[in-house]
């Protein structure tokens, strides 16, 4: 996966965050870089890998992020430059990163990126069932919930809080995300402030799809970065692409 010592190659970073990820064979990505002469790395959230006590959606990617760019760029085989690329959650991580943008940092290009408390896990204001989901069957690991529970939900009439009571299981990022209705201080602190904005000089490119479900926070980061940074060198494309078209590899009809 990495490159001979006395070579040194830019470097690709690819950041993921749920469990699932681990099933897909994240070593292609190594070798997808190698093939282009970019060393790839892998790096998961901070207890994912270890104890899952110690991880908390969204909340310390801007610090650790920075300190495994920082670890890259001084490794032999790497030649200092270090560029980010990912889709959803590992989208987000970009951004995160970017509050405080590291000298290694290159470009990112983050795919059908989320906005925490603003388009995840509620969309327009409207809780969406997505934050029992994504914890139960993809973070804990339980056994997966089945799509009708909002529907028995809304028959026995109970509280939105109690939904993952009715899945059997006390859901601890579910009920932190409950706490956080809008987008206020919690999810703000995540992504870059407007002061933020106006630091972050690198190249962008953002992809998202019309049948997106998170085009909304795409757009959004897209829009901030250019009203702050009058020289934001950011990209867009949108097109005919659902969250997994777009965020991989084109696909014939």
């Amino acid at each position: 996966m990495f490159a001979k010592k006395e070579t040194q190659h830019p470097c690709l970073l690819f950041c993921f965050y749920i469990t699932y990820y681990q099933d897909t064979g994240d070593n292609f990505l190594g070798k997808r870089s190698a093939d282009k002469d970019y060393v790839g790395v892998v790096a998961y959230a901070r207890g994912i890998r270890t104890d899952l006590i110690n991880y908390a959606p969204y909340k310390h990617e801007g610090t650790d992020i920075y300190d495994i760019i920082d670890w890259i760029s001084k490794q032999p085989w790497c030649n200092g430059a270090v560029g980010m690329l990912g889709g959803s959650y590992a989208g987000f991580s970009q951004w995160a990163t970017a509050k405080n943008v590291h000298p290694a940092l290159q470009t990112i290009v983050p795919q059908v990126v989320v906005m925490p408390g603003y388009d995840t896990p509620m969309e327009n204001n409207v809780q969406m069932s997505l934050g029992l989901y994504w914890s139960n069957d993809n973070i804990y690991k339980n056994e997966p919930i089945g799509r009708g529970l909002p529907f028995e939900w809304f028959e026995k009439g109970i509280a939105w809080r109690k939904l993952d009571s009715l899945a059997g299981y006390k859901i601890k990022i579910f009920q932190k995300w409950l706490q956080h209705p809008n987008f206020d201080s919690y999810g703000q602190s995540m992504v870059p402030a407007p002061e933020e904005y106006t630091k972050i000089n690198i190249p962008v490119l953002t992809t998202t799809g019309y049948y997106d479900g998170s085009q909304i926070g795409a757009i959004q980061y897209f829009k901030l970065h250019n009203k702050y940074n009058k020289n934001a060198n950011h990209y867009f494309v949108i097109g005919p692409y659902d969250h997994w078209g777009g965020q991989s590899s084109a696909k014939s009809n």
